[in-house]
């Protein structure tokens, strides 16, 4: 991540008093608080940074079979278990 970079901004004065309320509410600078509003507004650039960039548009397909509806869900459930199970102990 870079550095901070200073800059100026032009702000209604009312919304201005709000935000220096808010962030003094939180126990943060203005500066911080607004980084943290500017960033939530982004939600690709805060996911971009959660994720691994190897992971970024990974993509898998998910294969099933269809269910057949007359059986007992208690059934079906133990038999994706044990499919499951057994495809981890062979791992």
């Amino acid at each position: 991540m870079s550095g901070r970079v200073k800059t100026s901004l032009n702000i209604d004065g009312r919304l201005w008093r709000r935000i220096k309320e808010r962030a003094a509410r939180e126990g943060v600078d203005i500066s911080d608080y607004l980084e943290r509003l500017i960033r939530e507004s982004l939600p690709e650039e805060s996911l971009g940074d959660l994720m691994d960039e190897d992971l970024v548009g990974y993509y898998e397909s998910i294969d099933f079979e269809p269910l057949d509806l007359g059986t007992d869900s208690a059934k079906i459930i133990r038999e994706m278990r044990d499919e499951r199970a057994d495809k981890l102990s062979r791992q």
